[in-house]
């Protein structure tokens, strides 16, 4: 069983590694949970609305697995997705203020060489002048 789990977790980390929305490794992790409780074989007897329920260490496994990939997708996910957006925004505003500081160099460039330009053109206009 525990390479069956193995796989379920590669595989999801697969498709977390293509989609990245933070949904299948939630899944994975779960899968990591799961694949550990493999090694110690619960069976669990459960009264359940007045009849016994008796659940395989595979179904102990596989609740585990869904209950804790939908707790951290309901739970955990939203605080991860937030961090992220918030590690892009900042990214974004350096690279804006990078580009502003870029086009002010840029516009101070221009400027500067339309005075040279019109220095040039007053002193060759005055240079005729004196000829």
């Amino acid at each position: 069983m525990i390479w069956i789990w193995l796989g379920v977790v590669v595989s999801l980390l697969l498709i977390e590694y293509m989609s990245r929305n933070f949904t299948a490794i939630c899944f994975a992790i779960s899968g990591i949970i799961s694949c550990i409780l493999t090694h110690f074989n619960i069976k669990l007897n459960i009264k359940f609305i007045g009849h016994k329920v008796y659940l395989s260490p595979y179904m102990v496994q596989l609740l585990v697995f869904l209950i804790v990939g939908i707790f951290l997708i309901l739970i955990v996910r939203p605080y991860v997705l937030n961090f992220i957006e918030r590690k892009k925004q900042e990214k974004n505003s350096k690279k804006n203020e990078n580009l502003k500081l870029e086009e002010k160099k840029e516009l101070k460039e221009q400027l500067t060489q339309e005075t040279t330009k019109k220095k040039e053109k007053k002193e060759k206009k005055k240079s005729r002048r004196k000829k």
